[in-house]
């Protein structure tokens, strides 16, 4: 009989035992968003999508009520700034705009509580089942997506880079229950993350008119004409453009050849109106820096003053090749 009685006391013992019930507590990571090489000229939009995986990760305490849990990821401008509701990546003093979106659609930007000019908090809920009274983990993984919008053809050339770095940036807010994101939620200690491109120098070059010197019936004055290489090159870009020497050529001067026989006319293409600077190859070439605009480049042709030919049609093809 002692014995039962002395087991009795020593269960309402335990029973009587308190455990210490650890408060919510919810953690927030994202993969940076890489846009790689990024071709502003491009017609297409977005000039570039990625997508970055984000962990959320929620413990409670032992004993703690059962409920669910949201969690609210707040993204800030970042380090690059921004321009409207675009976020900007910077590379010196130069922007490119993209933005963070929570669906590969573009539809809804991601931005925060206190900055609903850019859009709104990322919310997640933890459904009760999640958890048990034994408290635990739950993780949720999410993929975000983050976008480089068309029509930046003004670019320049650069590594372009955003940055968030602590609360202060973005960061996770979180409480018991199913709720709309506020300010009076837990937080965590921030994340950090990175959206980084790079535009690259690139060039669109239009098939050039023809040079068209017009019909003459002598060649004892000297004929002038000129006809426009229209080129496209991303802002900052060098580039270079050379003319071959045709394929007519006899050493180093061009000819004109007639269609139906072999005599030519002999002409020159050159880089300025006074027409004194020969456009070829090499040291010859014209060079430049683009705009992110159609520049229009101006070749300026001649015929000097020579033997008149055969009558009839007279043609060369000339190559345009664009270095940048």
């Amino acid at each position: 009989m002692s014995r039962i009685i002395r087991q009795l006391l020593a269960l309402l013992m335990l029973a009587s035992v308190s455990f210490p019930a650890s408060a919510l507590t919810c953690s927030f990571s994202l993969n940076d968003f890489n846009f790689g090489i990024v071709d502003v000229l491009s017609n297409t939009n977005p000039l570039a999508q990625v997508s970055a995986n984000a962990t959320i990760t929620c413990s409670r305490g032992l004993l703690e009520a059962p409920d669910s849990v949201t969690v609210c990821g707040e993204f800030g401008t970042g380090t690059g700034g921004r321009v409207g509701s675009q976020r900007t990546m910077a590379s010196g003093a130069n922007a490119l705009n993209f933005n963070i979106y929570a669906d590969a659609g573009g539809t809804s930007i991601l931005g925060a509580s206190n900055l609903p000019q850019i859009g709104s908090p990322l919310r997640i809920v933890f459904g009760s089942n999640n958890f048990n009274i034994f408290g635990g983990t739950a993780t949720q993984n999410v993929t975000l997506f983050g976008r480089v919008n068309g029509n930046q053809p003004t670019a320049a050339t650069g590594n372009y880079v955003s940055q968030w770095v602590g609360a202060t940036n973005a960061q996770a807010r979180y409480a018991n229950g199913t709720q709309a994101c506020t300010a009076g939620m837990g937080t965590d200690a921030g994340l950090t993350f990175q959206a980084v491109a790079t535009v690259a120098p690139m060039c669109l070059l239009q098939k050039p008119a023809d040079l068209s010197f017009g019909a003459r019936s002598n060649l004892d004055t000297v004929t002038d004409a000129t006809t426009n290489i229209n080129l496209t090159c991303t802002r900052a870009a060098s580039y270079s453009v050379e003319l071959d020497r045709g394929l007519n050529n006899q050493g180093v001067n061009r000819n004109m050849r007639l269609n139906t026989g072999t005599d030519r006319v002999s002409y020159e293409l050159y880089r300025d109106p006074a027409r004194s600077q020969v456009w070829r190859t090499g040291n010859n070439a014209l060079t430049g820096t683009g705009t992110g605009v159609v520049q229009a480049l101006i070749v300026y042709g001649r015929i000097p003053t020579q033997v008149t030919p055969a009558q009839g049609a007279f043609t060369d093809t000339v190559t345009v090749t664009v270095t940048f």
